[in-house]
């Protein structure tokens, strides 16, 4: 079946049929804010439980007079919103163009452009450089 497609074309060859597979990724960009944020956060509630711990044992000894509990601040640290960038893996090689051919659907499941040269098979190159041998071994 004969159908048009974009085909990527480099250097006067096709190096690719159909659309060009950019190879996105998604990454975040502000990954050492938001890792340093979860640290601060862990560090000021590992501080807020030591000196809850502290606290209790103070209240434990004998004749202790302070008050009854420790009223401490909560852990408020605002954990930054995610800045997500798509990024190419797989940038269009410098110098490539897009265009418009025919093309058509191979048997062996790909695509090939109309009226470019089909290549050859191995066997087809083996008997070739076969010939070739024959031909050269004549020759001497």
């Amino acid at each position: 079946m004969i159908e048009t497609k974009t085909v990527v074309i480099q250097d006067g060859k096709v190096i690719n049929i159909g659309d060009w597979d950019y190879g996105y990724t998604q990454v975040v960009l502000n990954e050492e804010e938001i890792r340093e944020a979860h640290q601060l956060i862990n560090f000021l509630e590992s501080e807020r439980d030591r000196k809850l711990m502290d606290f209790e044992k103070e209240k434990q000894k004998e004749g202790y007079e302070g008050p009854d509990e420790l009223v401490l601040p909560e852990v408020d640290v605002e954990i930054p919103e995610s800045i997500i960038e798509n990024q190419v893996t797989n940038p269009l090689p410098e110098g490539a163009t897009f265009e418009q051919m025919e093309v058509e659907y191979t048997v062996d499941g790909g695509y090939r452009v109309i009226d470019a040269p089909t290549p050859k098979t191995n066997q087809e190159r083996i008997v070739e450089l076969e010939d070739t041998i024959i031909t050269l071994l004549e020759e001497l």
